[in-house]
């Protein structure tokens, strides 16, 4: 798609405003965090607000996953493969075109999507600070989101058939603020799909869940503090794999015996 003299504004992020043909424009906030529970369990909480331009609908969704899984060597085969709980609810609340608000204030932009879902972003240190609410007593979370220049390498893939791809287990994230640098190394310890509930996705997106934030922060006079306890999440997206050049194994809890001889 190709928009003539391209200009940012609130209309066109929304897809409202671009006059040329398009396929599926769409605007969306989307959060995730995790915390640890008063069980002990880890919990990612997320949602996200979505302009559907062309079906007429805005949606809000808020979902949850609880505990941690494992990452398992696959014998005799230089793949990995996670066991991950995934995700434990989703709630979807699907609105007409038109509940989806956007207000521009003196110092922030305002967004809603029903009583669920309130976003408002600041202009001077863009900060982000979040409202969701399932209105049911089962959830509610006031968030506030701040973050500096970030720099992020992955490694230790792992295949998760879930998203039928590979995803990393560790992230090391390098965070420049106006105070110093964070330099931490995470680790996944949970990871679901994202905007999706009962089939793999055309695009995955996966949102790994973080049970490990580990590292340092150094601050501009050269000061030096240890970080422990931390948490996050992260949501990477990537094309699927082919599956007819990959290992059934990978699919399968089969357990294969005797010889066997494979290429790519």
């Amino acid at each position: 798609m190709k928009i003539k003299d391209p200009q940012i504004t609130l209309a066109d992020e929304a897809r409202n405003g671009v006059k040329e043909e398009v396929r599926s424009g769409f605007l969306d906030w989307l959060f995730e965090f995790n915390v640890t529970g008063d069980d002990g369990e880890l919990y990612a909480l997320g949602g996200s607000i979505l302009s559907l331009a062309p079906e007429k609908i805005d949606l809000a969704t808020l979902c949850m996953a609880k505990g941690t899984g494992s990452v398992n060597q696959l014998k005799n085969s230089i793949y990995k493969l996670t066991q991950f709980p995934g995700g434990c609810m989703n709630k979807f609340y699907r609105n007409p075109q038109g509940t989806l608000k956007i207000e521009r204030r003196e110092h922030s932009v305002f967004v809603t999507c029903g009583e669920q879902y309130k976003v408002e972003c600041f202009f001077d240190d863009y900060s982000w600070h979040i409202m969701v609410d399932t209105l049911d007593g089962e959830y509610k979370a006031d968030l506030w989101h701040r973050e500096g220049k970030m720099e992020i390498t992955h490694g230790d893939w792992a295949f998760m058939r879930e998203l039928d791809g590979f995803v990393p287990i560790t992230c090391n994230i390098k965070i420049q603020t106006e105070g110093g640098i964070y330099e931490v190394n995470a680790h996944v310890g949970n990871a679901r799909t994202w905007g999706v509930t009962f089939k793999v996705p055309d695009n995955p997106v996966a949102v790994l869940i973080f049970d490990r934030v580990e590292g340092t922060f150094t601050d501009n006079y050269g000061n030096v503090r240890t970080l422990t306890g931390g948490r996050g999440t992260m949501s990477v997206r990537q094309w699927h794999a082919y599956p007819n050049i990959l290992p059934r194994e990978l699919y399968s809890d089969e357990v294969l015996t005797g010889e066997k001889f494979e290429t790519l």
